[in-house]
């Protein structure tokens, strides 16, 4: 790479055995003498400083080199700061150090490869980019290079170059790894066909790698093809089921794919595996809720809120999990955080009036069925429960006749049992219950009517 000492010492040699007129003159004798002694000690400083960063003491190392004057620093010595400087993660002045050593020597590769790493390390990706694409003109074909360079394209999300570098890298000497990374360029690039080819390519070369398995896992899983997933992911875990990562993705998948048996057991495996993460917990505690094995379900829905009360669809499964009165403050906490779809919000709402009503607070319940009306406006399942709130519960007969004859607006022409609306179920007898409610209301505020123009002074006199 640099000329060496024991060059060095060569030519010196050389300058002393050169015959001269007269011998060796003195004054080149003298010459030739202080620099092989300055040889002698610059070559022990190096010594000191290469056993240093063989044993890891970098800074030991920079404060021998820095008490070198610059003027006097060789390329070798140079080289050796560089390094120092990039263990201890002084990215900057390393990067100072090796263009210097670049632009006394462009061609040499490991030189371009520490200055890219050093790069990478302050999240420069334009400068490795230039560097290894230079390498790879005085060293084309390389694939350690391409490797470097595709990976490059892979952090600054170019998938589409960093697949063909990988391609390229790949030609008659296939690895799992180049496998695995084309398959994922594919799968960013939605190219599903090739990723699985490419994923599975990688699984059959070596079966024991779970990282092609999680991937084509994950991929058939955003595919929504939950049988593949689940006969991906299960394969691997009949040989390796001490796989967390696997394990996990497994147990979603189960979850996914409504077997709620099956992604128990994988999500208490995860347990067993020592993987406690909220996603684990999260999705157990639902597995157990799809259930309707409350006690277990807030077991561990609770164990996520305790470290994430953030989580809007976590709250309003735990209101729906609890009974009164400790299932209010989870609709109540799902409201405050807000959730993204307003159709959703408006169902909150109707879960928290019920509860609510549980509590007899009927006023706040009927303020909460307002409110999923605002959010759904006009629709039939909202306004039959205002209807039935207010007469049952609130006694107020008119505000129920209004929204009963508003409810019967909505009834459908065909004769289904059935009516799905936005965010409810209504039964055919619905209707049938409105329309009685409103003849016996209306019945009775006759009655009441008739009976109050019988009363009177003619009616009802004194006695004389």
């Amino acid at each position: 790479m640099f000329i060496t000492k024991f060059q060095r010492v060569y030519n010196m040699t050389f300058i002393i055995k050169t015959p001269c007129r007269g011998g060796i003159k003195p004054r080149v004798f003298f010459s030739v003498l202080l620099s092989l002694i300055a040889l002698s000690v610059a070559s022990a400083q190096q010594n000191k400083v290469d056993s240093l960063i063989r044993n890891y003491d970098y800074q030991g190392a920079l404060e021998v080199i820095d008490s070198i004057y610059p003027d006097s620093m060789d390329m070798n010595m140079l080289y050796l700061k560089a390094v120092a400087l990039k263990s201890l993660s002084k990215f900057p002045d390393a990067i100072a150090c090796y263009d210097s050593l670049y632009k006394n020597d462009s061609a040499n590769t490991r030189i371009s490869i520490e200055m890219a790493d050093c790069y990478k390390s302050v999240m420069n990706y334009d400068k490795p980019e230039e560097l290894y694409i230079k390498a790879l003109e005085y060293k084309p074909g390389n694939r350690y290079l391409m490797q470097l360079l595709a990976g490059v394209y892979m952090t600054t999300e170019q998938f589409g170059k960093a697949k063909e570098w990988y391609l390229d890298a790949c030609t008659n000497d296939t690895s799992v790894f180049l496998l695995k990374q084309i398959g994922w360029c594919c799968d960013k690039l939605l190219q599903d066909s090739e990723a699985e080819f490419y994923y599975k390519k990688a699984m059959a070369l070596d079966p024991d790698d779970y990282q092609p398995v999680f991937r084509l896992g994950n991929l058939y899983k955003d595919q929504r093809d939950y049988e593949q997933a689940i006969a991906v992911t299960d394969s691997f875990l009949n040989r390796h089921p001490d796989n967390r990562e696997v394990t996990r993705l497994s147990g979603y998948a189960h979850y996914l794919n409504q077997t709620f048996r099956k992604s128990i057991a994988r999500f208490r495996c995860s347990l067993e595996l020592s993987d406690s993460s909220a996603f684990v917990l999260k999705y157990l505690g639902y597995s157990y809720f799809k259930l309707a094995e409350y006690p277990n379900a807030i077991k561990y829905m609770e164990k996520v809120y305790a470290v994430d009360s953030s989580d809007a669809d976590l709250c309003w499964a735990l209101g729906l999990a609890h009974d009164v009165p400790q299932n209010i403050r989870y609709f109540e906490r799902a409201i405050d955080l807000g959730l993204p779809v307003l159709t959703a919000m408006a169902k909150v709402y109707l879960d928290l009036s019920l509860a609510y009503t549980k509590a007899w607070r009927y006023n706040e319940a009927l303020e909460a069925l307002n409110n999923a009306l605002n959010l759904k406006p006009g629709d039939p399942g909202v306004i039959y429960k205002i209807a039935v709130h207010y007469d049952n519960w609130m006694d107020d007969k008119p505000s129920a006749l209004k929204y009963y004859k508003e409810f019967m607006t909505t009834r459908p022409d065909d004769s289904s049992d059935y009516f799905m609306t936005g965010i409810s179920v209504i039964n055919r007898s619905d209707y049938g219950q409105a329309e009685r409610r409103i003849k016996d209301i209306e019945q009775t505020a006759a009655s009441v009517v008739e009976a109050d123009s019988l009363t009177g002074p003619e009616k009802f006199t004194l006695p004389e």
